[in-house]
C-alpha cells in the first residue's frame, strides 16, 4: 500500500463542475469510454485503489480533484440535434423522452438552441489517493486524456498526470465523505460512481 499525490497538467480549459471531480470516477469512466467493459474496468479500480467502508458507507480512497488556480469564464455553443439520429436512440432505448407521435428537431422542445458552458482554466490540479497496485494504476491511468464534460470539444485535454509519494497519508479525504471527519461540512450527496446520479444521494461529509 502507497500513499500518492498525482499531479496533473492540462493542455485545455475545463468545464466547470457543478460538484467535485473524484479521482476514481476520472479512472473509471476514462476507461469505459475508451472501450473497456464497465465490470473489467470496475475490477481494476477495485485492484488499484484502496477503500473503506462497507456497503453503503464505502468509499474509495481517492480525493477529489483540487486544481491550484481557477479562473472562469463562459462559453456559449449550439446544440443541434439531428432528427433521424435522435428517433433512432429513442427506438433503440439510449434517450429516454415523453414524445407521443413524432420527433422534431426544427422546432418546439427539440429545437436547437445556444448551450450556457461555464468554464475555468486551471493549468494544474491535484489528487491524493492510497493505492493498492502501482501496475493496476498505471493501467487506469493510460487512458486518462481528458476530464469533465464536453471532451469531445477538446476541453479539460490532459498533458501528463506525475505521481509521487504523498506527505499525508490522510489527503484523499478531501472529497465527499460518507463518514464524519474534523471541521467537516454536512450535504447531501452520492458518495459512490457514479457521482452524478441524484437518486442515490445520501448524508454526506465535505472535507474542507
Amino acid at each position: 500500500m502507497v500513499n500518492l499525490e498525482l499531479s496533473f497538467r492540462f493542455l485545455s480549459p475545463v468545464t466547470r463542475p457543478g460538484m467535485p471531480i473524484h479521482l476514481d470516477a476520472v479512472l473509471l469512466y476514462a476507461n469505459i469510454d475508451a472501450g473497456m467493459p464497465e465490470a473489467e474496468a470496475r475490477a481494476l479500480l477495485d485492484e488499484a485503489v484502496d477503500a473503506t467502508g462497507e456497503g453503503e458507507s464505502r468509499v474509495y480512497c481517492a480525493s477529489a480533484l483540487l486544481f491550484d488556480v481557477e479562473l472562469p469564464f463562459t462559453r456559449f455553443a449550439t446544440q443541434k440535434l439531428s432528427t433521424l439520429e435522435y428517433a433512432l436512440a429513442i427506438h433503440e432505448g439510449a434517450v429516454r423522452a415523453n414524445i407521443n407521435s413524432q420527433v422534431d428537431c426544427e422546432r418546439g422542445t427539440l429545437k436547437g438552441r445556444m448551450a450556457f458552458i461555464p468554464m475555468m482554466w486551471a493549468p494544474t490540479a491535484k489528487a491524493w489517493l492510497r493505492c493498492k497496485s502501482p501496475e493496476a494504476l498505471n493501467a487506469l491511468l493510460t487512458n486518462v486524456q481528458y476530464v469533465g464534460k464536453y471532451s469531445n470539444n477538446g476541453y479539460g485535454q490532459v498533458a501528463s498526470i506525475e505521481p509521487v509519494e504523498a506527505a499525508d497519508p490522510e489527503a484523499w479525504q478531501r472529497r465527499v465523505l460518507p463518514f464524519e471527519v474534523d471541521g467537516a461540512a454536512q450535504l447531501r450527496a452520492t458518495t459512490a460512481p457514479p457521482y452524478w446520479d441524484r437518486t442515490k444521494a445520501r448524508n454526506a461529509f465535505m472535507h474542507p
